[in-house]
């Protein structure tokens, strides 16, 4: 789960992942009460070696962790740890597939609804579906518990992501961005580390962090992967630090149309800025959120949350970080959509 929808790769198709994980009547009717279940040798040591390829954050070796997790499953599927796996196994390896993402976020969540399903006391299934939940904009306290008390059973980096995630999403930004640091000081010889850090410290707004974040994992291992975020960060690392004309000289070649704007608006060419926001409004592709964002940008609320509230778009606790709503957080609609996510008004 990123800045963008949670990426996946191709790896099983739906269809075997749905009859496998059951009918969508079984995963409705929630968690069973736990029954002991012990997986074999074999099966457990198939998940830590999973594990251990996720932690690298390559390529090859995220696609390494989902064939493991797979075998497990395949294994084992009544086994809580296996389907926790497979669903972060999708996660890396979506990173690294762009293009594929779309078509199998419903595998991710299905793999995590299931080990849920089979073991509601799982730590690394508890916080695998308190973050599914917060991504279908779900941050109610009942949620925020559920991730919460996970970290009492599941411990490491992507745990710390995962936890990081749903705070942010309910707002809760200067505790999420403490457990990145933390998080970070704690398991810095790990590419992944670094690789999550800069994903959460962007949906915090820390970019200068994010940009270093980026830098950690590239001095880990050289990556093509990387470098393309790490040079995104750096570009809006020069519109935190106040230097609006050099984020403009940036933007502009590579079309960071938000970018552009936001530093427009730091220069106060607020017509320029105005002129790229209508345009980016006339188009019949910009999606929910970031059209949303436009419409705070030209002082239109009761629109801007009105879109919002139609399309309810995934991850939206993200969305409402952007400073562009800060004028408006009294605003009825934008209670009335806390309120439409469990949070208090």
């Amino acid at each position: 789960m990123r800045v963008r929808p949670m990426q996946l790769s191709i790896a099983l198709s739906a269809t075997l992942l749905l009859t496998i994980a059951g009918p969508p009547r079984a995963r409705a009717q929630g968690p069973r009460a736990h029954r002991p279940h012990r997986e074999s040798p074999r099966v457990a040591r198939l998940v830590r070696q999973a594990r251990e390829q996720v932690l690298q954050y390559t390529a090859a070796s995220s696609r390494q962790a989902l064939a493991l997790a797979r075998q497990a499953v395949a294994l084992d599927s009544l086994s809580a740890p296996t389907w926790v796996q497979l669903a972060w196994g999708y996660d890396a390896v979506g990173d690294f597939e762009p293009d594929s993402a779309d078509a199998f976020v419903d595998l991710n969540i299905a793999a995590g609804h299931r080990a849920f399903e089979i073991d509601s006391t799982n730590g690394g299934a508890m916080l695998t579906e308190a973050a599914i939940r917060a991504y279908h904009n779900d941050v109610s306290p009942s949620t925020e518990r559920l991730a919460r008390d996970s970290a009492a059973k599941e411990s490491g980096v992507v745990a710390d992501a995962l936890l990081a995630w749903v705070l942010l999403n309910r707002g809760e930004v200067d505790e999420a961005v403490s457990l990145i640091r933390r998080s970070g000081a704690r398991y810095a010889t790990l590419p992944i580390t670094w690789a999550y850090s800069g994903y959460r410290f962007a949906n915090a707004g820390h970019f200068v962090e994010a940009a270093a974040a980026w830098e950690h994992a590239l001095a880990l291992r050289p990556s093509a992967h990387d470098s393309v975020p790490l040079r995104n960060m750096r570009r809006w690392a020069l519109l935190e630090r106040g230097d609006c004309a050099g984020a403009l000289a940036e933007a502009r070649p590579a079309r960071s149309w938000f970018l552009i704007i936001e530093s427009l608006r730091c220069l106060r060419r607020t017509a320029e800025a105005d002129s790229v926001i209508d345009s980016r409004l006339a188009t019949s592709t910009i999606s929910p959120g970031p059209r949303a964002i436009c419409l705070a940008w030209r002082d239109q609320p009761d629109s801007a949350f009105a879109v919002l509230d139609r399309a309810f778009p995934n991850a939206m606790g993200i969305t409402l970080l952007n400073p562009t709503f800060d004028p408006y957080r009294q605003h009825p609609s934008y209670l009335a959509l806390r309120r439409r996510m469990g949070l208090a008004s």
